[in-house]
């Protein structure tokens, strides 16, 4: 007899469920009757893949029962194929006809990525990464500033915090991570002395004001919206709304995603909240009401579409810097915001991604962004995927996906529900990563994939074989178990810093707001930090300033002596900061993404600590000295 639950699971299965799964602590769990009745609720009217809705992903000179037919190619080019595709065949997204469906999505790509030689780099946070010159915020000035400063160390990359678009409001969201729109920047990295059209008006009144920022000891983000908002009016009234041919270039290679964009920003200026709270009339990008308001608006929208061309600029100016810059893209999105609007008959609104309990967060974790309901986006060929992905890689030379995984599987939490009570939800994983390697290749770009936590085999093999690099960090895995293919550095964002690990300042703060902390992990940590830098391990309670710096020192030593191709460098540990960036599953227990570095940038890389680490890193990494002249031409 057929159960009610074995009748959901049959029904939603074609549509991504995965019933089970094993855990960090090898547990298998399975989804309960609650969360399968909120997914049929969410799910169950989605068209079931067909070839018709999932494209084929394939490569030159490769063979498929499904590719029998006519293919028309980009390019114009007509092939008759009938199960194998010639070699001839250019890379591209093409349409078949044939048995099985009419004008159906085939993307043909390289089979690998592009890998970057063995190097060395820094990672930054560049809210943190702040100079004497920025307004209370790291900015592009700043992020062309440590490309320039990292290659002239020897160094090949730049890894920065997603910079995607944030909401234009008063108050600011701080996490870079659950952004507005993955398709645009976020304005508060705008460096505005740069701005074309700054040296036509007074901005020393609000110079003064955004250098003032700098001296708080946290990132005031609605305030230095404000100051770089009053500064990009100003500067566009005496533009007189004609900026020039750059950018009406931008805003024809934009096409209708800016200018959706753009009156989403100019109406999330009139309407507080997310989308669906606004006047009915404006929750869908579509309506009369929306076009009306874009021909009463004109100025304004095309005032927020020259905003992203400034950012755009500056961006690009930062990646020609002679260091690769690598750009991290977020896993989701603000369901509330630009992405969610305009992709709202897409995204699976009854759920938020997050992922179970691990070792590192026992209790598990909610991260308050949207996810997509793949067979919708499989539907509409990804359309939005590789919208990011080319937008990532607009000017950068490399891309880390954050939480690779994503693309084989994400982790639904119902809205409301905790983490124990999630269920994965599987994607096309094999078509997402064929995007990718199309759209790298047509960039020269490599890409990272940020691959840990809780891992499925097969999409590691397949990633390897293509190139991918790894992400690993050596306070979870030891540098000897690193693979060659692979980003690694001592920590992420969200991991305790080598200082906050030996002084035992960060467990304390954990201890203080309530955080489950793996009490037994972090002391053999920390008794592993001790033997690497050869101090006391008894004495790590009171360990000051000169302990951290050795115990950064070897970290890194270690970590620079690995076989892995990239060894990358926080900013945070070149500061021997004890503070992490991020503390995950809190909000305001802890100032999250509000804290800058303890002194600007180019003080910063003076310090013999900085100077020690790059240079042990550079010491057997460091890029051939091929001259000032030739590395900034690049």
């Amino acid at each position: 007899m057929t159960t009610w639950r074995d009748q959901v699971i049959g029904e939603l299965a074609p549509l991504g469920l995965q019933t089970t799964f094993v855990d960090a602590f090898g547990t298998e769990r399975s989804v309960s009757d609650a969360t399968l009745a909120r997914l049929r609720d969410q799910l169950g009217d989605a068209p079931r893949p067909t070839p018709a809705t999932v494209p084929l992903v394939g490569w030159p000179d490769w063979g498929h029962g499904e590719l029998v037919g006519e293919l028309v190619c980009e390019n114009g080019e007509v092939w008759q194929l009938d199960g194998w595709l010639p070699p001839e065949v250019p890379y591209g997204y093409h349409r078949l006809t044939g048995p099985l469906a009419a004008n159906r999505l085939i993307v043909i790509a390289p089979r690998t990525f592009a890998e970057p030689d063995r190097g060395f780099g820094i990672a930054a946070q560049l809210y943190a990464a702040r100079s004497h010159t920025s307004w209370g915020i790291g900015d592009f000035a700043d992020l062309a500033w440590l490309a320039r400063r990292t290659a002239r160390a020897g160094g090949r990359a730049v890894l920065v915090s997603p910079m995607h678009a944030a909401r234009p409001s008063r108050h600011q969201n701080p996490s870079p991570y659950a952004p507005a729109s993955r398709l645009f920047l976020n304005l508060l990295h705008i460096a505005v002395a740069e701005i074309p059209g700054a040296e036509l008006v007074d901005l020393s009144d609000l110079a003064d004001a955004g250098e003032a920022l700098n001296d708080g000891d946290r990132i005031d983000r609605d305030a230095a919206f404000a100051l770089k908002m009053a500064a990009l009016e100003r500067i566009w009234a005496a533009v007189g709304g004609e900026p020039g041919p750059d950018f009406e270039t931008y805003v024809a290679e934009q096409g209708p995603a800016l200018q959706r964009f753009a009156i989403w920003s100019a109406l999330s200026e009139q309407y507080e909240g997310a989308w669906w709270d606004w006047p009915e009339g404006f929750r869908r990008p579509d309506t009369a009401e929306v076009a009306l308001f874009a021909a009463a608006h004109a100025d304004r929208i095309r005032f927020w579409a020259w905003c992203q061309w400034v950012a755009d600029s500056q961006l690009a100016r930062a990646c020609a810097q002679g260091a690769d810059v690598v750009l991290d893209l977020a896993v989701g999105f603000d369901a509330g915001g630009a992405d969610g609007w305009a992709f709202q008959d897409l995204v699976a609104f009854g759920f938020e991604i997050g992922c179970p309990s691990d070792h590192g967060n026992p209790g598990g974790q909610r991260w308050g962004v949207a996810p997509f309901d793949p067979a919708r986006l499989a539907a509409a060929e990804y359309a939005p995927f590789v919208a990011m992905v080319r937008a990532g890689l607009r000017h950068a030379r490399a891309l880390r996906i954050d939480h690779v995984m994503g693309l084989w599987r994400l982790f639904w939490v119902p809205l409301g529900g905790g983490a124990d009570d999630g269920v994965y939800v599987r994607y096309h994983g094999d078509a997402l990563l064929g995007i990718l390697r199309l759209e790298a290749h047509r960039a020269g770009a490599w890409v990272v994939g940020e691959d840990m936590g809780t891992l499925e085999e097969r999409a590691l093999h397949v990633m390897a074989e293509a190139g991918t690099l790894s992400y690993r960090v050596s306070t979870r895995t030891h540098p000897d178990e690193f693979p060659e293919r692979a980003m690694v550095a001592c920590e992420t964002h969200d991991q305790p810093t080598i200082g906050g690990l030996l002084d035992g300042s960060d467990l304390r703060t954990c201890q203080r707001i309530g955080k489950r902390v793996d009490l037994d992990a972090q002391a053999a940590l920390r008794r592993r930090i001790a033997a690497v830098a050869g101090l006391d391990p008894d004495a790590l309670d009171h360990a000051g300033r000169l302990e951290i710096e050795q115990a950064v020192t070897a970290m890194y030593a270690e970590l620079s002596a690995s076989r892995s191709r990239l060894a990358i460098a926080t900013l945070d540990d070149l500061a021997g900061v004890r503070v992490r960036p991020n503390i995950p599953g809190t909000i305001d227990e802890h100032p999250n993404w509000r804290i800058p570095l303890p002194l600007p940038i180019h003080d910063l890389f003076e310090r013999v600590l900085a100077q020690r680490v790059l240079a042990t890193l550079a010491a057997d990494r460091a890029l051939p000295d091929i001259g000032d002249d030739e590395r900034w031409a690049a």
